[in-house]
């Protein structure tokens, strides 16, 4: 009989706040580096509870830009 292995953590699968879209935090997971750290940053967003997908971010990245 082969052991069960254990659910992955919360972390690995995390869902964006904005769209919902499904996403993997480096950062949350204790990573050296996540796919974020390679945009620009945005300031914090009290509001904002949990790390955005990479299409949600690149969309506010390009909305800032454009203002």
């Amino acid at each position: 009989m082969s052991e069960a292995r254990p659910s992955a953590p919360d972390a690995e699968l995390s869902r964006c706040p904005e769209c919902g879209e499904a996403l993997r935090c480096g950062a949350r997971l204790g990573e050296e580096r996540c796919w974020c750290m390679e945009l620009p940053p945005l300031p914090p967003e009290p509001a904002l509870d949990g790390c955005l997908c990479e299409r949600c971010l690149r969309r506010r990245l390009a909305a800032r830009e454009d203002s």
